[in-house]
């Protein structure tokens, strides 16, 4: 399944126009449970009210290595290349697949946003 949406806060980030998945599934949203310098773990909860949780790690890129390009108004903190599994939970066609993505970070110095490439279950 891939997802060409994928944007939001640290907090929480929303996924769309998924294709290629479970029949019906085109949408969710993230929310990290753990995070540390490298990696953690995230709840899923789909448009057909089921949950998946994954499991990541992640390298950051940064300065010349990082190849996002910030939208007007916005500063380039950090590009995250993400890797991961679905690890369980209710959405269970999901669980064993693998995550991938590259993550935007860019702030307006009060708030950070996170712009995700397509995101690969």
């Amino acid at each position: 399944m891939v997802c060409t949406g994928f944007g939001g806060t640290e907090t929480t980030q929303a996924i769309s126009g998924c294709t290629g998945g479970p029949a019906g599934l085109v949408s969710g949203t993230s929310t990290p449970l753990t995070t540390t310098g490298s990696g953690g773990t995230a709840s899923v909860l789909w448009n057909d009210g089921k949950t998946s949780i994954e499991t990541f790690g992640f390298t950051l890129k940064l300065g010349t290595t990082d190849k996002c390009a910030p939208p007007a108004g916005l500063t380039n903190i950090a590009e995250a290349k993400e890797k991961g599994v679905v690890s369980g939970y209710t959405e269970t066609s999901l669980i064993g697949g693998k995550v991938q993505s590259t993550v935007c970070v860019f702030s307006d110095l009060s708030l950070t946003s996170f712009h995700g490439k397509p995101v690969k279950f």
